[in-house]
């Protein structure tokens, strides 16, 4: 779109036709070049208002005193300070646009590392939920083996009780 504006003024700004066309906002259609001079316009080759030459182009009639160089000139100049606009305007879009594909990029990139990151630490969580199970089993076992302990440490002491009360007998 910035690209046939840019073209449309550029075509504007070498025919004195298209110009007035794009000043007076008759401008329906981009201009294309025919290699006779511009057409596919409002006011083109063979409109009301232009009268062909001799290289196969078309000349704006006059009427009156014949002389519209001044106001084509302005127009001239509005069209190439819009042009000038345009493309500054393209630039810094062109600009902001390659800037937030490198961010886009950058995000990319951080996002990828970060769902490895999250990768390596479901497996470490895996792992260290492994690790949790078999402590668990390893306290486990040895609960058992205190609690055989303590009943076999309740036990002899109940012999050695009972052994001395028959010695006291």
């Amino acid at each position: 779109m910035i690209e046939t504006v840019r073209q449309s003024l550029q075509a504007a700004s070498a025919d004195a036709d298209l110009a007035a066309q794009v000043s007076s906002g008759r401008l329906t259609d981009a201009p294309t070049s025919s290699g006779a001079g511009w057409g596919g316009v409002v006011g083109g080759p063979g409109s009301p208002g232009r009268r062909p030459t001799g290289d196969g182009s078309a000349a704006t009639q006059v009427d009156g005193d014949g002389d519209h160089s001044d106001d084509d000139d302005d127009r001239r100049r509005r069209l190439r300070a819009r042009l000038e606009a345009a493309e500054r305007d393209e630039e810094a879009a062109s600009s902001a646009s390659e800037e937030a594909t490198a961010v886009l990029d950058e995000s990319a990139v951080r996002r990828s590392g970060l769902l490895r990151d999250r990768e390596d630490l479901a497996r470490r969580l895996e792992e260290l939920d492994a690790d949790i199970a078999d402590a668990d089993r390893e306290w486990a076992r040895r609960q058992r083996e205190a609690d055989r302990a303590q009943r076999a440490s309740d036990a002899a002491h109940e012999d050695v009780e009972r052994l001395r009360s028959a010695l006291e007998d």
